[in-house]
């Protein structure tokens, strides 16, 4: 069983269950509990050797054997990256500004102008060296005013979720949304709609933008098509709103 976990780890350590899910189109379940269907396991061969240059044999070869470790092993030993359209995933659980700018340069120095968007997961939780709880609202401004800096020198777009109240506004300091270009508030509508709509509550230089994306929760992949947000969730929104339901999201990191 250790065995087992180990070599899973191994086939996604270069990138999330939850991305391969969306690469490959799959069961995000299926895929964390692995039990892939046998069609499943394929889509997700192939979406990994979709990352690496001259792959196509061994996708032919895991047909015949059926072997996903095999297959991982010599997708690693035997290809090369391909230098565009690759997704670095940094796991630093205290991260700090002085960390992401040297983890930001490390990466701007290796891939160049191909390396274009950063994602910060999330705003709240970077550490100010020397400062007061993470938490507290003049550190999360200071953090905010920093991003924008190491987007600036590093010539990239770096993009951060942030909490919210119950009101819709930033948690902790609405000062944070000072140095950010567009903020969006995320609705994820009820599960049966399966759709996320996004309103802009700030854009600098552009028109306000509304729209709604069909997402599948079995895959989590999002669709870039635009659909009309679903009335249903629109209702749902009103009432709670007016009943007071659902007045403390802190968790949500959004």
């Amino acid at each position: 069983m250790v065995l087992v976990s180990l070599l899973y780890v191994v086939i996604y350590r270069l990138t999330s269950m939850r991305n391969i899910s969306i690469l490959a189109n799959v069961n995000h379940q299926n895929l964390k509990n692995n039990t892939l269907t046998d069609g499943e396991m394929l889509s997700v061969v192939k979406a990994r050797a979709a990352m690496f240059e001259d792959s196509s044999h061994l996708v032919n070869e895991f047909i015949k054997t059926r072997d996903q470790f095999k297959f991982e092993e010599s997708l690693v030993k035997e290809c090369r990256l391909k230098p565009k359209g690759q997704m670095m995933i940094i796991d630093d659980r205290a991260l700090t500004l002085s960390a992401l700018d040297l983890h930001l340069g490390k990466i701007k120095s290796k891939f160049g102008d191909n390396f274009t968007l950063a994602v910060v997961d999330y705003l709240n939780q970077i550490v100010v060296e020397g400062g007061s709880n993470q938490f507290d609202w003049q550190p999360q401004i200071i953090v905010s005013k920093k991003l924008k800096e190491l987007a600036r020198k590093h010539d990239i777009l770096i993009c951060s979720p942030y909490q919210i109240d119950e009101s819709g506004q930033a948690r902790f300091a609405k000062g944070i949304l000072d140095a950010a270009d567009v903020a969006l508030i995320l609705d994820a509508n009820t599960k049966e709609d399966c759709a996320i709509s996004m309103d802009t509550t700030k854009i600098r230089g552009a028109a306000e933008m509304k729209f709604t994306s069909p997402i599948s929760w079995d895959t989590l992949r999002i669709s870039p098509q635009s659909v009309e947000k679903p009335k249903a969730a629109e209702k749902e929104t009103k009432k709670s709103k007016k009943e007071g339901i659902g007045e403390n999201p802190v968790d949500t990191p959004w």
